[in-house]
């Protein structure tokens, strides 16, 4: 994956219950740099598994919102690369 976008980082936060200021300090980043990321998503490989890692605390999380199943309510779906299968966790 070599793009996240805005909204799936926005998501990302929400569900993992991050701040902006929780991350400015818990990864030693400016407080812009994590609005100008929430506003303009990132590019690149490197840049994706680094927030990945920042967002959800696995680098190898993927965040696909089009060819994820349907969701059931009360129910979340994570996709892990490697594991090949979908790993649903009640909320």
């Amino acid at each position: 994956m070599n793009t996240l976008s805005a909204e799936t980082i926005r998501r990302l936060m929400r569900q993992n219950r991050k701040t902006i200021r929780g991350i400015a300090q818990e990864w030693n980043l400016t407080m812009k740099r994590v609005r100008q990321v929430r506003t303009q998503g990132v590019s690149g490989e490197h840049y994706v598994m680094d927030w990945l890692e920042i967002l959800t605390g696995d680098p190898r999380y993927v965040a696909c919102d089009a060819t994820a199943p349907p969701r059931r309510p009360g129910h979340r779906a994570l996709w892990r690369l490697g594991h090949g299968e979908e790993e649903t966790v009640a909320d």
